[in-house]
């Protein structure tokens, strides 16, 4: 029995070390969407970056910071803290996180809309050669896109890169060939998909973790809010396998570990809702 006993102990805690080792991956990637958006910014928000802007300009950045608390706060409600330790001032504490978590969420998601009517604002230009912008008075102001959130600053080692027709985005003096620009478009798009289907996804566990905090979340919405979310995972996953086809490596890593991250939130939802149906058999 003791063996057991010490066997589950084990797996158990492998388990924990495996989730929180996925819990600090996300940290990770967190830190590397902050350097990628701040580098990005300075091509293209040349003229600084305000409150109106913030949005567009940070959006991996401030989306993944409100998503890794956000997964914090779920991780208190499900699994860290007992249901007697969520008193009333820590119920109001975490649900205050959570709005402002939603706030920047939903923020960063209209600053991937944003970021797509950029996109999709790039325009033909009749120039062939951009060597010719190489100036000083010009081509220190002009970049080129090498994919989403990646630029360089247009050089004479660089100039003769782009291949056929090249677009001009006039806002912020961006330079793409074609075969880029339609590599943009179908990032910016499976952005906005992704974003729209995890807003679904935490709408729904928010309504879980409120209703089975107060002993209301019945069978029946249990199950017509795990329909909802299989098939909006379904999608995210549909979006991991298109990033990965794509060629967005970073996109797929990171979509990767939201997937497995979530998940041990349903884990900790269903072994909690066990926990609850067997004290209520034992009553």
């Amino acid at each position: 029995m003791e063996a057991r006993q010490s066997s589950y102990w084990d797996r158990e805690k492998l388990y924990q070390l495996f989730k929180y080792t996925i819990y600090g991956l996300i940290l990770v990637d967190v830190i590397f969407f902050m350097v990628e958006d701040f580098s990005a910014s300075e091509h293209t928000f040349r003229n600084g970056v305000d409150l109106s802007n913030v949005g567009n300009a940070f959006s991996a950045f401030m989306d993944s910071v409100a998503w890794l608390i956000l997964l914090m706060i779920f991780e208190l409600e499900t699994y860290t803290l007992e249901d007697d330790q969520l008193n009333d001032r820590r119920k109001l504490a975490l649900n205050i996180g959570a709005v402002i978590c939603y706030f920047f969420i939903i923020l960063a998601f209209w600053g991937y809309c944003e970021k797509a009517l950029m996109v999709y604002a790039f325009a033909e230009t009749p120039i062939t050669d951009l060597c010719v912008l190489i100036r000083p008075d010009l081509s220190q102001n002009v970049s080129l896109v090498l994919d989403l959130d990646e630029y360089v600053p247009l050089s004479l080692e660089n100039c003769g890169t782009l291949v056929g027709q090249i677009y001009y985005q006039s806002d912020t003096f961006l330079y793409a060939d074609q075969g880029v620009l339609d590599g943009l478009k179908k990032l910016v798009l499976i952005d906005i998909v992704n974003g729209l289907t995890w807003l679904v996804i935490v709408i729904v566990l928010q309504i879980e973790v409120y209703l089975q905090l107060r002993g209301h979340l019945s069978s029946v919405m249990y199950k017509l809010n795990s329909i909802i979310k299989i098939i909006a995972y379904g999608i995210i996953f549909l979006a991991c396998l298109y990033w990965g086809y794509l060629g967005d490596l970073i996109g797929f890593w990171d979509a990767i570990l939201w997937l497995l991250a979530f998940i041990f939130i349903e884990l900790n939802i269903f072994q909690w809702r066990q926990e609850e149906e067997q004290e209520s058999a034992n009553l």
